[in-house]
């Protein structure tokens, strides 16, 4: 059999640094000798930090960027992996994809949470961790195989990655309230809070940095006799 019928082929759906940090722990599989064959699937905006096409190229690692489901889903069936991985893939992965594999628990690293973390602080602390979670997966896979797994405990959710209030901050908010929205919206892969005020702009949305400039905006609009 050749070494190309041989090898291991690994799916990976990802975007931004986390599904980098994926990429390259597959990659030092690779430098210890495995024999794989690796497929990403990305979408078409790409974070402003980790272009995985660019960083698939690095590593002679094929690529493609879409975002539509039917050639998402042609993609993974002509690869034919033997392993899939997702790391903060945009999408909920089809059924089609994953077929009637059971969604068990394979390993499980922790991280602290403090009161002062924001959506990118978290962000960007998981990114040492999802390294670390592929890695374990990885050496578990190449020795013996993934085993069975544990059940999930407790019931399970699933978080649509949609934006509340469509990112925009409300008129009858309080500058508390504003605050908070602004900092809780500075997270991958959203561009942050933004405010909407008539006849400024043109109605468009505008980006808020901080509550200042959100008061100020608010000032300016006012005094060109729009509302928000």
């Amino acid at each position: 059999m050749s070494a190309e019928a041989s090898a291991k082929r690994i799916l990976v759906f990802g975007w931004g640094a986390a599904a980098e940090r994926v990429l390259r722990e597959v990659a030092e599989c690779r430098s210890r000798g495995a024999a794989l064959k690796v497929f990403c699937v990305s979408h078409l905006s790409q974070a402003s930090d980790c272009d995985l096409s660019d960083v698939c190229a690095s590593l002679e690692f094929e690529c493609t960027l879409t975002d539509s489901d039917s050639e998402m889903l042609e993609a993974a069936s002509g690869f034919a992996p033997d392993l899939i991985m997702s790391a903060s893939y945009r999408k909920k992965l089809r059924p089609e994809v994953v077929g009637s594999k059971k969604c068990r628990i394979l390993h499980q690293e922790r991280l602290p949470v403090s009161p002062e973390d924001t959506s990118f602080t978290i962000y960007k602390k998981i990114l040492p961790v999802t390294a670390a979670c592929a890695r374990r997966v990885l050496e578990i896979y190449f020795a013996s195989g993934l085993p069975e797994g544990e059940e999930q405990t407790g019931e399970g959710s699933y978080h649509f990655r949609r934006l509340p209030f469509d990112g925009v901050i409300q008129a009858e908010w309080t500058h508390e309230q504003v605050e908070r929205f602004i900092r809780a919206m500075h997270f991958p892969p959203f561009d942050g809070a933004g405010v909407c005020f008539e006849g400024k702009d043109g109605g468009q949305r505008v980006l808020v940095e901080s509550l200042d400039h959100y008061l100020r905006l608010k000032r300016e609009a006012a005094a060109a006799g729009g509302a928000a």
